[in-house]
């Protein structure tokens, strides 16, 4: 079975702004202004939260089957 994917990304940011990933509170990836992570698919409740160097946080919380 092929592993299924989400791709993420923050839109607004200016292109040099740095961003960090993380996922269930373990560091998932960097990106800067609105490049996309390619995140792995697990089943399971997660909760996504994005941080800019400024200590902005958005958060995002799902589920896969």
């Amino acid at each position: 079975m092929k592993q299924q994917q989400i791709v993420v990304k923050v839109t607004g940011n200016p292109p040099s702004s740095q961003l960090w990933w993380f996922l269930n509170g373990k560091l998932v990836g960097e990106t800067k202004g609105s490049e996309v992570l390619v995140l792995s698919m697990t089943r399971g409740n997660h909760i996504l939260v994005c941080v800019t160097a400024d200590g902005v946080k958005a958060k995002v919380e799902y589920q896969v089957y």
